[in-house]
């Protein structure tokens, strides 16, 4: 597999998203998506949740938000009342 750029990358370098479950995080209710074998395109209107789908995905890579805080130091990422994410 390569990069964008075209390096090849190393077996441990790669990794493939097959499920993405998400409950209560930013503005996503509750949502899983099973994601095909030749990749997922995600469109959608203004507000409804591409970019926190993609940040989700992102926080689960890198165990922290593109929008600050690690999750041991604070940071809010549960939706609205709720209680608890995951």
């Amino acid at each position: 597999m390569r990069d964008a750029i075209g390096t090849q990358l190393a077996p441990s370098a790669v990794s493939r998203l097959e499920r993405f479950t998400a409950s209560d995080f930013r503005n996503l209710g509750h949502l899983t998506i099973d994601v095909p074998p030749g990749g997922l395109v995600v469109v959608g209107d203004n507000g409804q949740g591409k970019t926190n789908f993609l940040e989700g995905i992102g926080y689960l890579h890198a165990w922290r938000s593109v929008r600050g805080a690690h999750p041991a130091t604070g940071g809010n990422r549960v939706r609205g009342s709720a209680k608890s994410g995951t």
